[in-house]
């Protein structure tokens, strides 16, 4: 009987550790997709915005009259990056079968997947765009700007909300 628990309960540690694996696979991926789109009053895309270039900023223009600029924004860059880097150490934990360190890297990533939730639904209004020309600067949100998140970035988001249950979920199923 004692066997079966153990059997019963590595399967749903393995489990639970690839619906973990797959939703951070999928919040890093669309990273390299749209983050937020401007729509026109039809609802058309007229412009986007890439989550790499949210996350790490970008500059647009640079000439000594006119800068135009893309500033980082360091909660949606650690909630892209963070999940994943904690995702390989816990593959190694597992690996060499260190269930304490497992458990508690799950409760990091679980951690790390409230900051990315947060990053991603915030998109608009804390990333900011920056303007300067002849010297007078500029700063408004992206929402400021009417852009509005991607579909992609929203699915994300839920994504990333899944992941938060299912690492918990993990951190709670390794612990002795």
């Amino acid at each position: 009987m004692t066997k079966r628990i153990s059997k019963s309960k590595k399967q749903n540690v393995a489990l639970l550790a690839l619906l973990s694996f797959i939703f951070i696979v999928f919040v890093f991926v669309t990273m390299f997709f749209d983050g937020a789109v401007l729509k026109d009053s039809s609802g058309n895309i007229t412009n986007s915005v890439k989550g790499y270039d949210l996350a790490f900023g970008k500059e647009y223009v640079n000439s000594s009259m006119l800068t135009g600029s893309l500033k980082a924004n360091i909660v949606l860059a650690v909630g892209y990056i963070l999940p994943l880097i904690l995702m390989l150490f816990i593959l190694v934990a597992a690996f060499i079968g260190k269930m304490k360190l497992l458990s508690g890297l799950s409760l990091l990533m679980a951690l790390s997947l409230i900051v990315s939730t947060i990053g991603i639904f915030t998109i608009p209004t804390m990333s900011k765009f920056s303007v300067s020309l002849l010297g007078v600067n500029q700063i408004s949100t992206l929402k400021d700007m009417d852009y509005e998140l991607s579909f992609l970035s929203i699915l994300a988001g839920v994504g990333s909300g899944l992941g938060f249950i299912s690492s918990l979920s993990l951190a709670f199923s390794t612990r002795k």
